[in-house]
């Protein structure tokens, strides 16, 4: 199981709507191009995710994977439906308690991102919302990553609150701490987001994305939707084999 973890949540670091008593729903769109790597061509995929935020909780589901954030126990709950299986991490994350000793300071220099973020004046109607565009160049060891962001500020929300809730999620990638402070930068609720991935050692391929959000809505929530579902087992989180994808 992968950690779902890749460019889209540059985007969805910033993207909720008006906190409200009912919880919020938000449905995107993610498209990824199709590419060659190591001399295996991988297919177009197209993908919905969606978010739904509550009260001291959140929930994302895209594909086969969900992650549900229990503000109100501290823990991340990550949840591979095609196995049927739960992992719970204690929040805030300690790496020297998902990874063997030694291995965090190893990995650091590579996985570690030169984040850039370039505001601009331009301007452009994704859907209903007027968005301003950002550009954003992420540089590490492995790979450079180009996104243009499109950000609104027409949504009122509670941004303390909720970055609290998500950053739990992006923190499962080692290295995101200087990410997460960079991106706050970006003024509103991002609509829109394209990407280009260059992977440095892989003969400069090129993986190309393109994440719309469709809907914003306030809703009730199904009912247990920020619970593991039953029947599932639980099981230890691996990290290693996560950021891998398996």
């Amino acid at each position: 199981m992968g950690l779902a973890v890749r460019t889209y949540c540059l985007g969805m670091l910033l993207s909720v709507a008006t906190w409200a008593s009912a919880d919020t729903r938000i449905v995107q769109q993610s498209h990824q191009g199709s590419f060659a790597l190591m001399g295996q061509m991988q297919p177009a995929t197209d993908t919905e995710r969606i978010v739904w935020i509550g009260e001291q909780r959140l929930r994302m589901t895209e594909g086969e994977t969900s992650f549900i954030v229990q503000d109100d126990t501290n823990n991340l709950l990550i949840i591979d439906h095609a196995q049927q299986t739960v992992s719970r991490v204690a929040l805030p994350i300690d790496f020297a308690e998902l990874l063997p000793p030694g291995v965090m300071e190893s990995m650091m220099p590579m996985l570690a991102f030169e984040v850039r973020v370039s505001p601009t004046d331009v301007t452009k109607m994704v859907g209903p919302w007027k968005a301003r565009r950002y550009d954003v160049t992420m540089d590490s060891q492995f790979s450079t990553v180009q996104n243009t962001i499109w950000a609104t500020q027409d949504v009122e929300i509670d941004w303390k609150h909720y970055r609290r809730l998500f950053h739990a999620i992006i923190s499962l990638q080692p290295g995101s701490r200087d990410m997460i402070e960079k991106l706050q930068s970006i003024d509103g609720l991002v609509v829109e987001e394209s990407s280009v991935t260059r992977m440095k050692m892989a003969d400069d391929t090129e993986i190309t994305s393109h994440d719309v959000t469709i809907s914003v809505k306030t809703l009730d929530p199904p009912p247990g939707i920020y619970d593991p579902p039953v029947g599932y087992a639980e099981v230890e989180f691996d990290l290693l084999a996560a950021m891998k994808g398996k």
